[in-house]
């Protein structure tokens, strides 16, 4: 049924929330609530929040000079809801996945 649908939906954003939580305190080594430029791009390769070259989202560039939990948690978020189609393209996987299964199909193709 559609409520029990919108519980699951829930449970799987507060899922990737909760991870990203997680990912700002293991990289705020000075516990201050904020993270510098390097941690920040650090935590958001730690979350797969980068492209296939290992870049993070363009746009956060712009946001990354000392980043707090709340803004961090939305450039994660919104990195995942800006890559959803490609993930959907690419049968549920990122491109930085698909990028190592190929070269993985290569070396034994």
């Amino acid at each position: 049924d559609f409520a029990l649908f919108l519980k699951l939906v829930r449970k799987c954003r507060d899922g990737e929330r909760q991870s990203a939580v997680q990912t700002f305190k293991r990289f705020d080594v000075s516990a201050n609530g904020m993270l510098s430029w390097s941690d920040t791009l650090r935590a958001l390769a730690w979350l797969g929040c980068v492209d296939r070259n290992g870049r993070p989202p363009v746009k956060a560039c712009k946001e990354l000079a000392e980043v707090d939990l709340h803004r961090f948690v939305q450039i994660v978020q919104r990195f995942r809801a800006e890559t959803l189609e490609e993930t959907r393209h690419n049968a549920g996987f990122n491109d930085v996945d698909v990028h190592n299964f190929e070269v993985l199909f290569k070396k034994f193709d």
